[in-house]
């Protein structure tokens, strides 16, 4: 009953989390393609988040009633907390879904550090005046409201002077447009879930707690993803209407950024795995450093599969990508059903590393078929030969300290990727403007032009 209880609250929890998924994304199809009538879209984007927010609910309300008979009163009430969180954080997401097709991503960045502001500041303070848990959990209901207030009121000037009238939009409409994407962040957030729920399933909590502790380093850098995608997705959407060849070559160079940025992420977790193990947690999860070793490979994967998962979406395949994704998706399954019985967290790391693989091959694999091959053999070798001396040095000096390890394996990276010429002069430039673009998009006050 324990562990059908944990797989059940689990479940929930999945729900609860991410039952606002609907129309996470139609910024970047429809917001393009139907210029002059987007506030007619939002509205009808609106009414469908809220019909995505009833429906899961009901499913994960029923799921509970369904299977447990008795919860306390404080179980109730944490479920009302974080539901009421998530409930206006969804609401609030149309509008960053607005910001994100403006692209004004410095702003959604802004946004997003402001959330946790105003969540953090008030939690830590009730902590340190001794509060309860419960009390301290108020600030997450609390901060999401004012951050969807925020949100609003930004939002206004976006709607200046624009009118509703145009071609008619029906909600069914824009359902079957973003259906895809729906099916893909929904497979998405079950993959990284569902080996907590088969390792909860077939072994005990300490045994999750072990996997967790690995996973939880990864998934911070994994979570930089959504960013990146977001960020690319405009980009190559509006390539893919002026210049095929253009799109080829940005799709490359993004390709090989990513590498380049993916690779001495994984090769230093996997240099310093037990010094960070220990950093972070204690002496008692020094078997999650197995686990780390395993899973740090899967951020060079998932980095590399992400330029081709907006690369898709921006020509219009979509759909394929959901098929790519729902076969990982049940390769993951079969794969932790017939590892995780023998070899436990070490069996759900390796499945998740097969499994992100398998996730970039079939990827590039599309990208091939519909528009061209983006990998080029010397687009990661010098990389691969900056790692291995970064981890030579890291492994001679790995008494020190860790921070001064993290420094040391950087600067020899670096060097190392100038001594072999790994980057131009153009692409040095072309960072420059980057970090101008970066900074420019982080003006806070800017007046909005719906119609640009």
């Amino acid at each position: 009953m324990k562990k059908l209880w944990g797989c059940i609250h689990s479940v929930f929890l999945l729900l609860l989390c991410y039952p606002f998924l609907l129309t996470w994304v139609c910024q970047h199809t429809l917001f393009e393609k139907l210029p002059g009538i987007r506030k007619q879209l939002f509205v009808k984007c609106l009414k469908l988040r809220f019909y995505s927010i009833a429906v899961s609910t009901f499913i994960g309300v029923a799921l509970i009633f369904l299977f447990i008979e008795k919860f306390s009163q404080e179980t109730i009430l944490i479920i009302l907390l974080l539901g009421s969180y998530h409930l206006f954080y969804s609401i609030a997401d149309i509008f960053l879904a607005k910001f994100k097709g403006y692209d004004r991503m410095g702003l959604v960045a802004l946004l997003s550090i402001l959330l946790k502001f105003i969540i953090l500041c008030p939690a830590i303070l009730l902590i340190l005046l001794k509060f309860d848990f419960m009390k301290v959990l108020i600030c997450f209901p609390v901060g999401s409201f004012l951050f969807l207030i925020v949100c609003i009121y930004l939002s206004l000037d976006f709607f200046k002077g624009t009118k509703t009238e145009g071609q008619k939009l029906s909600i069914k409409e824009i359902f079957i447009e973003i259906l895809p994407f729906t099916f893909a962040l929904l497979f998405a957030s079950a993959l990284y879930h569902q080996d907590i729920l088969i390792l909860k399933f077939f072994h005990n909590d300490q045994i999750v707690g072990i996997f967790s502790a690995a996973n939880v380093i990864v998934l911070a850098f994994i979570g930089i993803l959504a960013f990146v995608h977001t960020a690319f997705l405009p980009t190559f959407s509006k390539l893919f209407l002026e210049s095929r060849a253009k799109l080829i070559e940005v799709s490359r160079q993004s390709l090989r950024y990513l590498l380049l940025l993916s690779l001495p992420i994984a090769t230093g977790l996997y240099a310093i795995s037990s010094k960070l193990i220990v950093f972070l947690y204690s002496d008692t999860f020094i078997k999650s450093v197995d686990v780390l070793n395993i899973l740090c490979w899967t951020i060079v994967f998932g980095f590399g599969a992400i330029t081709f998962s907006a690369l898709l979406i921006a020509i219009n395949r979509q759909k394929e990508m959901v098929i790519v994704i729902g076969i990982c998706l049940a390769f993951n399954l079969v794969a932790n059903l017939l590892l995780v019985p023998d070899y436990s967290y070490n069996g759900a790391a390796i499945a998740k590393l097969m499994t992100e693989a398998l996730h970039l091959i079939l990827m590039s694999y599309l990208g091939f078929k519909y528009l061209a091959s983006l990998f080029v053999r010397e687009m990661v070798l010098k990389q691969i030969l900056s790692c291995l001396l970064m981890l030579v040095v890291v492994k001679f000096l790995y008494e020190w300290n860790l921070l001064i390890l993290i420094l040391a394996g950087s600067i020899v990276y670096i060097l190392s990727l100038a001594a072999l010429k790994a980057y131009s002069k153009e692409e040095i430039e072309l960072v420059k403007k980057f970090c101008k673009k970066i900074l420019y998009h982080f003006k806070f006050i800017k007046i909005y032009d719906p119609g640009d």
